[in-house]
């Protein structure tokens, strides 16, 4: 992977590593990034834009050392009828940045 990862003030803050999630099921569940601190997850509510060439956090540089460590085992996620909606906002911002990562379109 290796993209640059950014904070919010344009900072850059580490490399990404890896994406957890399950493509099966089109769920992005965050990213993994390397900093000067070690590994960090990053969930994906604090995942603002993902590009081609480079992610962007909703955190600040002062705030990205204070991101938890990854999970040893990828987290189980269950979705229920209160779900996200095919379609909605929050369906098509998930699947835009599921594709603009794994490169499909």
């Amino acid at each position: 992977m290796g993209l640059p990862v950014y904070s919010r003030d344009e900072k850059q803050v580490g490399k990404l590593e890896r994406v957890l999630g399950d493509l099966a099921s089109d769920v992005f569940d965050g990213i993994v990034i390397k900093t000067r601190s070690g590994e960090r997850f990053v969930d994906a509510r604090l995942v603002d834009e993902v590009y081609e060439h480079a992610v962007v956090l909703a955190v600040t540089r002062e705030q990205a050392p204070d991101l938890p460590p990854p999970p040893k085992v990828p987290p189980v996620i269950r979705v229920t009828a209160e779900g996200t909606k095919p379609g909605s906002a929050q369906d098509g911002r998930l699947r835009r940045a599921w594709q603009r990562v794994f490169g499909r379109r």
